[in-house]
């Protein structure tokens, strides 16, 4: 029951951060900026949360 209930947010941070790096590219490749800006934070938001959840509770 555990690894069902751990998986969920995991698969949660992980999508965050392929938003964001998605948004990154399309930024890079179209010379448009506010992608790059919308995406750079979206995706360091995903890390931290990721290492966040991953860090076993005391």
């Amino acid at each position: 029951m555990t690894q069902q209930q751990t998986r969920g947010p995991l698969g949660r941070w992980k999508a965050l951060i392929l938003i964001g790096v998605i948004c990154n590219a399309i930024g890079l490749f179209t010379h448009v900026p506010v992608w790059t800006l919308l995406g750079a934070p979206t995706a360091l938001v995903g890390v931290i949360g990721l290492f966040a959840a991953r860090r076993p509770r005391t």
